[in-house]
């Protein structure tokens, strides 16, 4: 997680950043109109660690996202679990957490 809040934080010219990639593997990638990362937050629930991250869909529907949404966590880190808020203008939260199991 500390890995994927370093990435998606910094700025380097010319690179691909993780966070887009990853996205091209999972198919949630639009090349002329990707998803946006909006914001990212830090969360603390119950003393586990996690994050939000908050983009703008575009051109990625928001069921393809759903229909990806339990591979999400796993491809992140291992024992991670993905939850998916739908939000007004056509914007998600995608939330990691530990998994409840794990």
């Amino acid at each position: 997680m500390d890995k994927l809040l370093g990435d998606v934080t910094r700025w380097r010219y010319g690179q691909k950043a993780h966070l887009e990639s990853s996205l091209e593997a999972l198919k949630l990638w639009d090349e002329d109109n990707p998803p946006q990362l909006l914001e990212v937050e830090e969360l603390n629930p119950n003393g586990s660690y996690g994050l939000r991250l908050r983009f703008q869909l575009n051109a990625v529907p928001l069921d393809r996202w759903e229909e990806k949404q339990e591979r999400l966590g796993r491809f992140f880190a291992k024992g991670l679990q993905a939850q998916l808020t739908s939000l007004e203008d056509d914007q998600l939260d995608l939330i990691l957490l530990p998994a409840a199991d794990g």
